[in-house]
C-alpha cells in the first residue's frame, strides 16, 4: 500500500477516536427517545432528522472561522474539546442536561469535521495522487469508529445503560483531543492560524476576536438547544441558513477568476446531488434501525442481537473495502485513468437506490420476520455506495477549491449532509406504523418506504448519468486534473 504523509496517521487516529463518540449519539437517539424520553416514533424521527441536519448546518460557519481565525488545527481541537463535554453532559442521564449536550455536540462538530479533512488535504500537493487514497483510508478509520459503536454503545447502553455508552463516548473525544495535541508538530505550519488575524486583535466594536469567538459559541448553544425542542421550526431555520450559505458562496464564487469558479461551480453541481443521496442514506440510524428492532429476526444461535449492532455490518464492510478501493484509485490514476466525481456520483446513487430495493423486495419468514442475510445484501450495496460518495467528496473539495475557500468549501460539502439529513427525517414519515400494528404490517409498510426511497436514489443517479457529458466538457475546459472520465 502506498505510504501517506506522516500527518495522515494521527488524523487516521483522531477521527476513529471522535468519530466512535460521534455515531453514540447517533446510533442511540431515536431509541433513547423512544424508550427514555417518551417520544412516538415519528417525534422521534423528527428529532433524528432536526439533530442529524443541525449537526452538519453548522459547518460552514467553522470552515470560515478555521479559514480567517483559528487555523484548521486549532479548531480542530476546539472542535474536540466542546464535542467531548456535550458527550459528558449526555452521560449525566438528566433530560435538560442531555439537550445541551446535543447542542454543544452539533457546535463542536462545526468547528471539528470542515477543519480535520481541510487540514488532511494540505497534506498533499494538488497533484499528488495519493490524495483519493488518503481519504479513502481516513474513511476507513472513521468506520472503524462507526463500528466500534454500532457494536459498542448498543451493548452498554442494554447492558449498563444509555450514560454508560455517552461516557465511554466522551473519553473517546479526549482521547483524539489529546492524541492531536500531542502529535500536532508533525504538521509543522500547516493549519496554523492565519498571521494576519490575531485573536487578541479588536477587529469589531474595539473588543478581542478571541472574545466575539467565545460569546457566538455560546449563544449557536443555546440557539441549537432550542431548535432541537423545536424540530417543526428548525427544519424551516435550516431551509433558510442553507440557503443563506449557499447564496454567500455563489457570491463569492463568482468573484473567483474565471477557471476557478467553473470548477467551483462543478462543486455546486455534484453537492445539490449529495444532498439527495444523503436523504436517502440516513434512513440506517432511524427507519433502518426501527425496521430491524420490529421487522428482522434477531435471534442467532440462541442469542437476540441488539437492532443497533447490525449497523456495524455497514462499518465492516467499508473497514474491508476501503483499502481495497484506495489501491484501486491509485492505481488508475497511474494508468491515467481516473473516474470524475460525477462518475462516481453517479455509480453511488444507482448502488443506493438498488440497497433499497432488495430490502423492500425481501421475502418474510416465519412469524413475519424477515431473513438477517437480507441485511447483508443491503448494507453490502449500501456501504459500497458510500465509498463511492463521501470520501471522494472531501477529496473533490480540497482539489477544486481555492486555499482561501477551502474551509468554507469544506463546511458547504458537510452542508449537504445538514439538508439531506433533514430531508430523512421528513421521508422517515413515509415508514412510520401505528404502535398497535401487528408485525407483518409493519413490515409491509416499511418495506413500501424502502420502495420508494430506492426508486428516488435510481432515478437521481439516471439524472446524473445524463447530464455527465454536460459536466465532462465543463470540466475538460477548465480543469487541468488529466485522464478524467
Amino acid at each position: 500500500m502506498t505510504p501517506q504523509p506522516k500527518g495522515f496517521y494521527l488524523l487516521f487516529l483522531v477521527e476513529l477516536c471522535e468519530r466512535y463518540g460521534f455515531y453514540t449519539a447517533v446510533f442511540l437517539l431515536v431509541p433513547y427517545a423512544v424508550s427514555r424520553i417518551g417520544f412516538s416514533e415519528v417525534e422521534a424521527s423528527l428529532l433524528y432528522g432536526t439533530y442529524t441536519a443541525l449537526i452538519y448546518s453548522t459547518t460552514f460557519a467553522g470552515g470560515i472561522i478555521a479559514d480567517r481565525l483559528l487555523g484548521f488545527r486549532a479548531a480542530t481541537l476546539i472542535g474536540l474539546a466542546i464535542m467531548a463535554s456535550g458527550s459528558l453532559l449526555l452521560a449525566t442521564g438528566v433530560k435538560a442536561a442531555a439537550f445541551v449536550g446535543l447542542a454543544a455536540l452539533l457546535v463542536g462538530n462545526g468547528y471539528y469535521k470542515p477543519s480535520v479533512s481541510s487540514l488532511l488535504g494540505l497534506l498533499y500537493e494538488k497533484d499528488d495522487p495519493r490524495r483519493d487514497s488518503g481519504y479513502t483510508l481516513l474513511y476507513m478509520g472513521i468506520n472503524i469508529g462507526a463500528g466500534g459503536a454500532a457494536l459498542g454503545a448498543g451493548l452498554l447502553s442494554r447492558d449498563f445503560g444509555y450514560h454508560t455508552a455517552f461516557l465511554v463516548a466522551g473519553l473517546g473525544k479526549l482521547l483524539a483531543f489529546a492524541a492531536l495535541l500531542a502529535g500536532g508538530r508533525v504538521f509543522h505550519n500547516l493549519g496554523a492560524a492565519p498571521a494576519d488575524r490575531p485573536l487578541m486583535r479588536a477587529d469589531f466594536a474595539g473588543l478581542p476576536n478571541l472574545l466575539w469567538l467565545a460569546v457566538g459559541t455560546i449563544a449557536l448553544v443555546v440557539l441549537s438547544n432550542l431548535l432541537l425542542f423545536h424540530a417543526f421550526a428548525a427544519g424551516e431555520t435550516i431551509a433558510v441558513v442553507c440557503a443563506a450559505v449557499f447564496g454567500f458562496f455563489l457570491f463569492a464564487v463568482l468573484r473567483l477568476d474565471a477557471k476557478s469558479r467553473q470548477r467551483a461551480l462543478v462543486m455546486l453541481m455534484l453537492f445539490a446531488f449529495g444532498v439527495i443521496f444523503w436523504a436517502v442514506y440516513n434512513q440506517d440510524a432511524d427507519t433502518i434501525l426501527l425496521f430491524i428492532a420490529q421487522g428482522v429476526d434477531r435471534t442467532v444461535m440462541g442469542f437476540e442481537i441488539p437492532s443497533s449492532s447490525f449497523l456495524s455490518l455497514n462499518s465492516l464492510v467499508i473497514i474491508i473495502g476501503a483499502p481495497l478501493m484506495s489501491i484501486l484509485w491509485f492505481r488508475l490514476a497511474g494508468r491515467d485513468i481516473t473516474p470524475s466525481e460525477s462518475v462516481r456520483f453517479a455509480f453511488g446513487l444507482l448502488l443506493l437506490g438498488a440497497a433499497y430495493c432488495s430490502l423492500a423486495l425481501a421475502p418474510a419468514g416465519a412469524g413475519g420476520l424477515v431473513s438477517p442475510l437480507w441485511l447483508i445484501v443491503f448494507f453490502l450495496l449500501f456501504s459500497v455506495a458510500e465509498l463511492l460518495v463521501e470520501p471522494i467528496g472531501l477529496s473533490m473539495v480540497s482539489r477544486l477549491a481555492t486555499r482561501e475557500l477551502m474551509g468554507f468549501a469544506m463546511g458547504m460539502w458537510f452542508m449537504t449532509h445538514a439538508l439531506g439529513n433533514y430531508g430523512s427525517g421528513l421521508l422517515a414519515k413515509l415508514a412510520a406504523v401505528p404502535e398497535d400494528t401487528e408485525p407483518a404490517g409493519k413490515v409491509t409498510t416499511s418495506q413500501a418506504a424502502f420502495l420508494d426511497y430506492g426508486l428516488l436514489a435510481l432515478a437521481t443517479g439516471l439524472l446524473l448519468i445524463a447530464l455527465l457529458p454536460v459536466i465532462a466538457r465543463w470540466r475538460d475546459a477548465t480543469d487541468d486534473t488529466k485522464g478524467d472520465t
